[in-house]
């Protein structure tokens, strides 16, 4: 098989299997992965930025490697599915592939399931573009931005409150 055919196809099951251990283990390098779940949503959030990321800028952050590049000749067999692995997110946010989504159970700091993911969608937009806000209508952007803060229990105190006197008004108190 072609090298660009081998790093356009989607990870095998077992390649799956493989980078999931490694996110959630110990590995040789030394690295600090992302929990699978997170980089997950990491790669969806990098997926869905307002810019093109490149994976130099994205793969240090995703599997904690410091320094960044590691030139070790093993690294690059990482590399490769942690790339593979993230056009496969490309492929199920454009639709072409069915959306596995990687949801943990949930964490005793967290409140739900999502919020690690969600978390981590957020930091993935903005690697290299800042904040958000700044590429577009202002109040579009909170609007769009809105359900996913509320997963990631990153509400500003002023949209905390008006979120929950929302509720409550919901709840005619």
């Amino acid at each position: 098989m072609a090298p660009s055919d081998r790093a356009s196809r989607p990870l095998s099951g077992q390649e799956l299997d493989r980078l999931e251990a490694f996110c959630e283990g110990e590995n040789e390098f030394g690295w600090e992965p992302m929990p699978f779940d997170m980089l997950q949503g990491f790669l969806c959030g990098i997926a869905s930025a307002v810019e093109e990321v490149s994976a130099e800028d994205w793969l240090p952050w995703g599997f904690g490697i410091d320094p960044w590049p590691d030139p070790r000749p093993e690294a690059l067999a990482w590399f490769d599915l942690a790339q593979r692995y993230y056009r496969m997110q490309i492929a199920a946010l454009e639709g072409r592939e069915d959306a596995e989504l990687v949801f943990y159970d949930e964490h005793p700091t967290t409140p739900n399931r999502f919020t690690l993911w969600t978390v981590d969608f957020l930091d993935g937009l903005i690697v290299e573009s800042g904040p958000l806000e700044s590429s577009g209508d202002t109040e579009e952007v909170d609007g769009l931005l809105f359900p996913l803060r509320v997963l990631a229990e990153a509400l500003e105190d002023k949209e905390r409150k008006k979120f929950e006197a929302k509720k409550l008004a919901k709840l005619g108190l």
